[in-house]
């Protein structure tokens, strides 16, 4: 089947101007004709000038007069029409041009990748290994038991069940979770907890508490209970925070609560924390 190049019908203005080194051609509906736009905006046609006129047939043969009646002029009548004359030669071919396609444009950059939205299922972090401190006081971080950061302006539920055990019997466990962000970049955070052992339930906050803008929680470390022989007990709770513009890491503390020579506190393996967004 004969085939045949179909060009796109536009107006010379709404063509726009290739990059350089390259046209585009199209049909002119200013021209009513096939043109090509080159790179410096300007509009060829691409039709050969007309060609040249061709030469005139020769004159026919002389007309005859008929003699009309006395006093009336001689009737002309004209020649037969002469054959038409030879076809002029084409104008020659216009230019022709290989059409490329151009590089492919680089990848765009990809957009801000945007936060976690709530979820239904806890993350949790198991400790795996006893956590020994000999004879300290100062609060101490976990070695397993912190979050990842937290999304900024959203609200967390953390749940924790703590194993330990000291050998005085001074109550001789303290405890807190600290957020690696300062003042000012916790919004709000709330809880309660209780301590368990084999004969007692302790409700240490059954009440919960509010502690705006503090870098920890609870506010006031608790004391919590141990006996001379390095029994276990539990600490269970949860808490809510609320993140302010900077995401928290959350961690576990703990220390003994008084110094001396040979005093231990331990956090047990099998201890967890599990936490997930909520709003």
């Amino acid at each position: 089947m004969p085939g045949g190049l179909t060009l796109l019908a536009s107006t010379n203005a709404l063509i726009p101007t290739p990059g350089a080194g390259k046209v585009t051609i199209y049909f002119s509906t200013d021209l009513s004709a096939p043109a090509y736009k080159d790179d410096t905006g300007v509009v060829h046609a691409l039709t050969g000038p007309a060609g040249a006129t061709g030469a005139s047939g020769p004159a026919g043969p002389a007309g005859f007069g008929l003699d009309g009646e006395d006093g009336d002029p001689p009737l002309a009548l004209p020649g037969p029409q002469g054959n038409p004359g030879t076809t002029g030669a084409a104008g020659p071919i216009g230019p022709m041009f290989i059409l490329e396609d151009g590089e492919p444009g680089e990848q765009g950059f990809p957009g801000p990748a945007g936060s976690a939205g709530s979820s239904s299922e806890f993350t949790t972090v198991t400790k795996l290994a006893d956590q020994q401190l000999s004879n300290i006081t100062t609060l101490t971080s976990d070695s397993e038991l912190f979050t990842p950061a937290l999304d900024i302006n959203s609200t967390y539920v953390l749940e924790f069940l703590i194993i330990y055990s000291g050998n005085n019997t001074s109550g001789d466990y303290q405890f807190r979770f600290l957020s690696s962000q300062a003042v000012g970049q916790i919004a709000q955070w709330y809880g309660e907890w209780l301590t368990l052992s084999a004969a007692t339930i302790t409700a240490q906050n059954p009440t919960g508490g509010i502690a705006a803008d503090t870098t920890h929680w609870p506010t006031s470390n608790p004391n919590c209970g141990t006996d001379a022989t390095d029994a276990k007990f539990i600490i269970k709770g949860t808490f809510t925070i609320i993140t302010g513009g900077t995401g928290p890491i959350l961690t576990y503390q703990f220390a003994a609560v008084g110094a001396g020579v040979g005093r231990t506190c331990t956090t047990r393996a099998g201890s967890y924390i599990r936490f997930r967004k909520v709003a």
